[in-house]
């Protein structure tokens, strides 16, 4: 499976197994609200607020701009369903031992 369709699995349908199976130990994020480590990752992507709303976006467009054996680039649109605006981020990953080891997020809002 290519990377960008394990991508596309993640957002599309995010299952916790899969995702921890896909994420190196040493796993990290940087984007703009800061560093994330592999296990705050993993509770953000199932993150719920206390009346058990989940705090997923909608996905509107996502395309692959860039893939190859270490690395994948992808570029998706979403509405947040937590202020109900539209953003575009730029998600690069870098590979390790075949896993997401270190990623990026770059995120815009979107003019309506």
């Amino acid at each position: 499976m290519s990377k960008f369709k394990v991508a596309q699995q993640i957002i599309s349908n995010p299952d916790r197994e899969y995702l921890e199976n896909i994420l190196h130990d040493d796993f990290f994020l940087v984007r703009e609200e800061g560093l994330e480590t592999r296990k705050e990752f993993i509770d953000y992507v199932f993150a719920h607020d206390e009346a058990g709303n989940d705090f997923h976006v909608e996905i509107i467009e996502i395309k692959c701009l860039y893939e190859d054996e270490n690395s994948l680039i992808w570029q998706d649109k979403f509405k947040s369903s937590a202020n109900q605006k539209i953003f575009t981020t730029i998600n690069y990953i870098t590979y390790k031992d075949k896993k997401w080891w270190r990623a990026m997020m770059n995120k815009f809002e979107v003019n309506q």
